[in-house]
């Protein structure tokens, strides 16, 4: 498994706002991340991505940082899966790699 570096701040970003959209206790969240950073993927940097997700970015409408993932994708022989279902939408017809998690087996 690859990941763009930008991975772990999403992660920890995503649990942040867990804590006040939703009331969870920081010490709980801090505990998912811990587990995160035990099983995160191997990690890609940015800068060599980043030339493509911004081109992809701005030949599908669709954000820079979501384009990353399909950059590393088109890179490399591994498949990009995503939960992110209008990722899916955009990058699939011309991206058989782009698969969605429920899917994906």
């Amino acid at each position: 498994m690859l990941a763009p570096e930008l991975l772990p701040v999403e992660i920890a970003s995503s649990l942040w706002k867990r804590v006040y959209r939703e009331g969870l206790r920081p010490e709980e969240v801090e505990e998912h991340y811990k587990r995160f950073a035990r099983f995160c993927p191997a990690l890609v940097r940015i800068a060599v991505l980043t030339e493509t997700a911004f081109r992809l970015a701005l030949a599908n409408k669709h954000p820079v940082y979501d384009c990353l993932y399909v950059a590393l994708a088109l890179g490399t022989p591994c498949p990009l899966v995503t939960a992110d279902e209008r990722l899916f939408r955009v990058f699939s017809p011309a991206f058989p790699q782009v698969r969605l998690l429920h899917d994906w087996s």
